[in-house]
């Protein structure tokens, strides 16, 4: 796990900001920035990585080639940590400029780890940092292919404490704020 500020991420002033860097997230990312920040809040951004792991050879005949890429290149796991904790960095320059006049006063600090399943790992986070809410960008899929494909944003909303808010925004709609 890299925490970017590893002081007290434990305050009730924390806002747990759930991030891909899809489109999606930025947009619930711009939402957050321009309407729900009080000058005193820690913007958490979090990102649960899937673990690597190689297909099964049988439904793929290049798994073998690719098992022996990554052996010969190094732990996949340090190469995957350190691009995104590079794009998140990048990531919390850029979104600064969003917060406007409470740039100053708002911390924001950046949580990378790795999980088989990012949907009970964004649960434990927020409860490990005492979110004050969560905030989370979601691409609205259908209900037959969110049930099939499976929904973090909706995992979370089922199972958060019911005493931390979960704010889900549907992607596009920052741009109307």
């Amino acid at each position: 796990m890299l925490f970017a500020h590893d002081n007290q991420l434990d305050d009730g002033h924390s806002v747990l900001v759930c991030t891909d860097f899809t489109d999606h997230s930025n947009d619930a990312v711009k939402m957050l920035l321009s309407t729900m920040l009080k000058e005193d809040d820690r913007i958490v951004l979090y990102q649960a990585l899937t673990e690597p792991g190689l297909l099964d050879p049988s439904l793929d005949p290049e798994a073998l080639n690719v098992a022996a890429s990554i052996d010969e290149e190094g732990d996949e796991k340090a190469r995957i940590m350190k691009a995104t904790t590079q794009t998140m960095n990048e990531y919390m320059k850029e979104i600064r400029p969003f917060l406007g006049e409470k740039n100053a006063k708002v911390q924001i600090e950046a949580v990378l780890e790795f999980a088989s399943d990012p949907g009970p790992a964004t649960v434990a986070m927020a409860q490990k940092i005492k979110a004050r809410f969560v905030v989370m960008g979601t691409r609205a899929l259908p209900l037959m292919q969110s049930m099939l494909l499976g929904s973090v944003s909706h995992y979370v909303l089922e199972n958060l404490d019911s005493s931390i808010p979960v704010v889900i925004i549907r992607g596009g709609l920052a741009k109307s704020a």
